[in-house]
């Protein structure tokens, strides 16, 4: 068995399989809930306890009777009667995607549960993250679908190193001690980057673990919002690609002070 992948998921005393998805924001989650939900057994919720709206795949006001409101009075109480009854027949594998900035307290209770398979999902590429994190909070665009077109000019934001370096800081330490916790506890986890799931083996290894029959034709109408590349998505991308490549390799704050020192480098560390 893989080390970043422990136990197979036990179907629950409430007769389905029920999981989560903790994840990094910009890391792909909404696309793997979204894949997940094309396959005939598995229903995926999207951001069911995003502040704002309740998120079942579509933003709403209410969801199964509740309102946003009524659904932060008692959380659990909710996240119960959303998963009660799966949206359609033949669904034997019901879950969610959680991101560290929605409710701490869903996020306690799914990672002291047992019953919860639990996939932790993040990004290798902090800049390509970075990048599509500012963009989406400029542009106040989160998602793009098929029916939607595709976008007409790749929206650029500007490079900050002191920003980059704190979004870096606060990723990393998003759900370390969830992970520990869960590692602990020999919970079923399964570890695995956005970078895996552009493969087809990275797929199968989500739905082997989730224990969901291999070979269901997964598709998702979610279309990729940025450039490939990702310097065209900063207005200033020669000191993004330098601290973020210097980021990949471990630089630290301490290291980009002391390339401030450096006359030729000050502009583009500053």
């Amino acid at each position: 068995m893989p080390p970043n992948q422990r136990h197979a998921p036990a179907v629950s005393d409430r007769g389905v399989v029920r999981f989560v998805i903790l994840a990094q924001a910009r890391s792909g989650s909404g696309w793997l809930a979204d894949l997940l939900r094309s396959h005939p057994a598995c229903y995926c919720y999207d951001e069911l306890f995003n502040r704002q709206y309740i998120n079942g795949g579509i933003r709403l006001a209410q969801f199964k009777g509740l309102t946003v409101a009524e659904r932060d009075v008692d959380p659990i109480g909710f996240l119960e009667r959303a998963l009660s009854a799966p949206p359609r027949t033949g669904v034997t594998h019901v879950g969610f995607k959680h991101l560290p900035l929605f409710d701490d307290r869903v996020t306690r209770h799914v990672v002291e549960d047992p019953h919860y398979p639990v996939i932790l999902l993040t990004r290798r590429d902090r800049l390509a993250q970075y990048a599509s994190m500012r963009i989406a909070q400029e542009s106040d665009i989160w998602g793009r679908f098929v029916q939607q077109g595709p976008r007409i000019e790749q929206r650029k934001v500007r490079f900050d190193t002191r920003d980059f370096l704190d979004f870096c800081r606060a990723t990393e330490a998003g759900f370390a001690a969830e992970r520990e916790q869960l590692r602990r506890r020999g919970r079923a986890l399964l570890e695995v980057t956005y970078e895996e799931l552009q493969s087809a083996a990275g797929l199968q290894r989500v739905l082997a673990f989730l224990g969901l029959q291999a070979g269901a034709d997964l598709v998702s109408s979610h279309v990729k919002e940025n450039s490939p590349r990702v310097a065209d998505r900063f207005s200033n991308p020669w000191r993004a690609l330098l601290i973020g490549g210097l980021s990949r390799h471990g630089a630290t704050r301490k290291l980009l002070r002391i390339l401030r020192g450096i006359r030729p480098l000050r502009r583009l560390t500053g």
